[in-house]
């Protein structure tokens, strides 16, 4: 399933990524606001190569993404 989200986002151009550590899946996020990645890292190897677009994670303050 990653080798399918991967290929599926190789020719985007992404502004913003999200990335949730609560909310985000490894295996199917895309990196949007309703599928978030798990990790930053996942957000970055999907990208790949610079310009690196803004990741936005999870807010410290409880109740607040």
């Amino acid at each position: 399933m990653s080798l399918e989200v991967t290929r599926a986002t190789a020719g985007m151009v992404l502004a913003e990524l999200y990335v949730s550590d609560r909310e985000g899946n490894g295996a199917t996020g895309d990196g949007t606001k309703e599928k978030l990645f798990k990790t930053g890292l996942k957000a970055l190897m999907t990208v790949g190569k610079d310009p690196f677009p803004t990741i936005y994670e999870d807010s410290q303050k409880e109740n607040e993404r």
